[in-house]
């Protein structure tokens, strides 16, 4: 995992918004939203993914002068 250091320095050399969810082992979550769609659980990958993802979660904005830099 990432510190907060290296995160904002990926968000200034991209000039973008990193938004870090607080899910660890994304792929069994994947494959559990996936497979709930194929038991009928849920209609659609969007409304399962809504469903059962943790909407709390990190956001780092870029630096604009330090993105100058890059």
């Amino acid at each position: 995992m990432l510190s907060r250091i290296w995160r904002e320095i990926i968000a200034n050399v991209l000039g973008k918004r990193l938004i870090i969810p607080k899910v660890v082992e994304s792929e069994m979550l994947g494959s559990a939203i996936i497979t709930s769609v194929g038991v009928g659980f849920y209609e659609d990958l969007s409304s399962a993914a809504k469903n059962m993802i943790d909407s709390n979660k990190t956001i780092i904005e870029p630096d604009v002068e330090k993105t100058k830099n890059y």
